[in-house]
């Protein structure tokens, strides 16, 4: 099976190496995550692909959601994993990195079901770079919000402006914070926030070194 990828500006390029070797042809975009998933989409049509990728939106058809649902699905397997290694690991909080957002809902889901019937559930954190914090401005709007334009971070795979249509509503039910790596300059900016989605928690805010 051919497989073709297109990654972001910003990537490391020992990160597409190791893709490369294992078979895959890879492409480092000058374009944001977002600009990489159009792109995708388009060249898996020209060249009738199946186009894989995480991010479920509002115009997708019951059919290409389900893509987006399974990549969810897999991605509860690192916590499965790692509860059976280590069976009485009970975390206090988990930091989860939000992108788009797949990864962090499907993780929140998990630890939601394992945890149903303890009285204290583990605190979940969103954590997102200061120049995408879709999920962040979600956050204080109640709204499902876009992020455009240039995204100067070298978290290239997490500078996501688009959140997942399936993600967005776990997250806004289980995350209690969104922690936002940023720089030095712009702390004060964002300092003293609040999380609309639990009034009662205010922002937590963390310098990106």
């Amino acid at each position: 099976m051919k497989v073709k990828i297109f990654m972001p500006v910003g990537t490391e390029l020992e990160r597409a190496e190791r893709i490369r070797r294992l078979g895959a042809d890879v492409d480092i975009l000058d374009v944001n995550y977002d600009a990489c998933v159009i792109v995708a989409k388009l060249y898996a049509v020209d060249h009738q692909g199946l186009f894989v990728q995480d991010t479920a939106l509002e115009t997708d058809s019951e059919k290409e959601l389900k893509i987006p649902l399974y990549i969810m699905q897999g991605y509860m397997s690192i916590l499965q994993e790692a509860f059976e290694q280590i069976p009485s690991m009970r975390p206090t909080h988990i930091l989860l990195q939000c992108g788009v957002g797949s990864f962090a809902s499907s993780l929140a889901a998990f630890i939601q079901n394992k945890f149903r019937d303890e009285v204290e559930m583990p605190i979940l954190i969103g954590v997102e770079p200061a120049e995408a914090d879709c999920f962040f401005r979600s956050a204080q709007t109640g709204e499902l919000e876009l992020v455009t334009g240039e995204m100067n971070s070298i978290m290239a795979g997490l500078c996501c402006g688009v959140p997942s249509t399936l993600a967005y509503p776990i997250l806004r039910y289980y995350v209690r914070r969104v922690t936002i790596l940023i720089r030095r300059k712009y702390l004060d900016y964002y300092n003293g926030w609040t999380m609309p989605w639990r009034p009662k928690y205010t922002g937590i805010f963390a310098i990106h070194c």
